[in-house]
């Protein structure tokens, strides 16, 4: 944990066009976060059911007005 180590920085945006210049951030992990989690299985999230309201535009955030 005291070896700096390259990985995608929380918040930062993917550009895959980038990829060859590096998206990843030179990190000391235990000096960046105060706790780090490694999980080596994970299952997709499925989006709960909603139903649009009457009158009320959509949430196009970050894409749309």
């Amino acid at each position: 944990m005291k070896q700096p180590v390259g990985h995608r920085a929380i918040g930062v945006v993917y550009r895959p066009q980038f990829e060859q210049f590096g998206n990843y951030v030179p990190s000391l992990i235990p000096e960046r976060y105060d706790a780090f989690l490694f999980l080596d299985r994970t299952q997709a999230l499925h989006p709960l059911p909603t139903a649009p309201q009457p009158n009320v535009p959509p949430d196009l955030y970050p894409w749309g007005e």
